[in-house]
């Protein structure tokens, strides 16, 4: 568990040049009341074919991409 309501696998460390640092899964998802939500570390830009095979969907950025 990465949270309360994500589930997350793996790890990934990312470092801003700033140079704050962390870990976050490398992929999760959170089973939400109005969607499940999957977060994909790389993000859907390297992770297009899969993604634009999904059916209804929506993609944004909201970790940092290490």
């Amino acid at each position: 568990m990465w949270g309360p309501s994500i589930i997350g696998f793996g790890r990934h460390h990312y470092a801003y040049p700033s140079g704050r640092e962390g870990d976050q899964p490398a992929a999760a998802f959170s089973p939400r009341k109005a969607a499940t939500t999957v977060y994909l570390m790389g993000g859907a830009d390297e992770r297009g074919e899969l993604v634009r095979r999904s059916h209804q969907h929506t993609t944004t950025r909201t970790w940092p991409a290490g």
